[in-house]
């Protein structure tokens, strides 16, 4: 008279580890850069006086790293993993909340991995003296991960890489933290399930 329960059970529990196992392959990337403005692109407004070269730049970043390694036909231009951050450029603090794919190219086959991708950085902060907002920084990746730290920030058009905008080239080192959320809950209650299914099983 048990043995339906315990079907039902041990069915469950696997359902819930196998869900957990698939967790396990996705989780949270942090990035922390540290650098230095280098250079400069300027067609519409002077940005050399607002941020001189050797300006300070440190960008703290932790974003869903889910994209990572998947088929290229699952991108789509916009794609948007979960993101937030901050980047610090002199003295002036720039919250860091949105991620949007730019571009992304194919592998041997279109089921292969993107070789080659990258994500446009958003967020909101102070305007520069001339009163071009914050247009965001870049991310460029590999199949692995990111492919080193930001090196371009924009201010004025919100649309990115357009050419009457104003951008920093920057350099510095970059530190990577991957973090796997631990879903303590679902192992909890597979393991349970696991365990009365045998304890139905022996009755």
């Amino acid at each position: 008279m048990y043995r339906p329960l315990s079907n039902l059970l041990r069915r469950c529990s696997l359902a819930l580890l196998f869900m957990f196992a698939a967790s396990a392959h996705a989780g949270l990337t942090t990035i922390n850069f540290s650098g230095t403005v280098t250079g400069y692109w300027e067609l519409k407004h002077p940005i050399t006086d607002d941020f001189p070269v050797g300006t300070s730049v440190g960008v703290n970043l932790t974003y869903n790293d889910s994209f990572l390694g998947q088929p290229a036909t699952t991108f789509f231009l916009g794609m948007s993993p979960a993101v937030s951050g901050t980047l610090n450029l002199g003295s002036n603090v720039y919250s860091l909340n949105s991620m949007s794919l730019t571009y992304f190219t194919y592998g041997a086959t279109i089921n292969d991995p993107s070789p080659n991708f990258g994500f446009h950085v958003a967020g909101s902060g102070p305007a520069t003296n001339d009163g071009d907002p914050f247009s965001g920084l870049d991310l460029n990746f590999g199949p692995q991960g990111a492919l080193g730290g930001p090196w371009l920030i924009g201010f004025g058009d919100p649309d990115w890489l357009v050419a009457h905008n104003s951008y920093l080239f920057i350099a510095g080192d970059t530190t990577w933290e991957q973090r796997v959320p631990a879903p303590g809950t679902l192992w909890l209650l597979g393991s349970a399930l696991v365990a009365l299914a045998a304890r139905q099983r022996r009755r």
